[in-house]
């Protein structure tokens, strides 16, 4: 149950982030062709908070995977 949980969590975040990018860089599109300016102060920090997000998720499910999978291979090898 607690995996599930986690893996609910990890998916919720990975689509409000990719949902979040898309409203930012649609409402970026959208204050240029009005204003003529690009609002490129912030930019950098928006996508590198959503892109850290999704790239610690990313790593936490794989380190968790092969520590897992490494876990089971020990577990066989030793039974016989």
């Amino acid at each position: 149950m607690a995996k599930f949980n986690k893996l609910r969590f990890a998916s919720v975040v990975v689509i409000l982030a990719i949902i979040n990018i898309m409203l930012f860089t649609i409402t970026n599109f959208i204050f240029l062709a009005v204003f003529s300016t690009e609002a490129t102060e912030i930019m950098p920090y928006f996508f590198g908070f959503w892109g850290c997000e999704v790239v610690v998720l990313a790593a936490k499910r794989i380190f968790g995977e092969s520590k897992t999978k490494t876990t089971a291979i020990k577990e066989k090898g030793d039974n016989g």
